[in-house]
């Protein structure tokens, strides 16, 4: 199954603008790479840019995509898409690379200053 994926988003994540590429540790400000830093062994994918968008099939298992978008030209807002081919078919879930902990009374930690929308269209091919 193969899927195409327009995304448009307005977004700011920890507190500076962000898109649906997500962004990488070395584009952090100075005085605030030690946050990202202490975090990022805390982050589901560590090799992926922060806040870039990972899409899962299925409730279970790791049959996961990395949807690394490209802009489209001409678009406000801005729109970008991201196109990849499934293994397998099921309920479709998408996330952003962000630090986690996985404990009830700390599990927003790492959210508190994240906020946008997003609009995500999705079409087989």
């Amino acid at each position: 199954m193969s899927l195409v994926f327009l995304l448009m988003a307005s977004d700011h994540l920890a507190g500076r603008p962000a898109t649906p590429a997500g962004f990488g540790t070395s584009t952090i400000e100075l005085a605030n790479r030690w946050k990202f830093g202490s975090a990022i062994r805390l982050r589901p994918i560590l090799f992926r840019p922060w806040y870039g968008i990972i899409s899962r099939f299925g409730e279970t298992g790791a049959d996961e995509y990395f949807l690394d978008p490209i802009p489209l030209p001409n678009t406000t807002p801005q729109a970008y898409k991201a196109t990849f081919k499934a293994a397998r078919s099921g309920e479709l879930f998408l996330y952003v690379n962000d630090a986690v902990i996985g404990l009830p009374w700390v599990y927003d930690s790492f959210c508190q200053n994240n906020g946008g929308k997003a609009k995500v269209a999705g079409r087989l091919l």
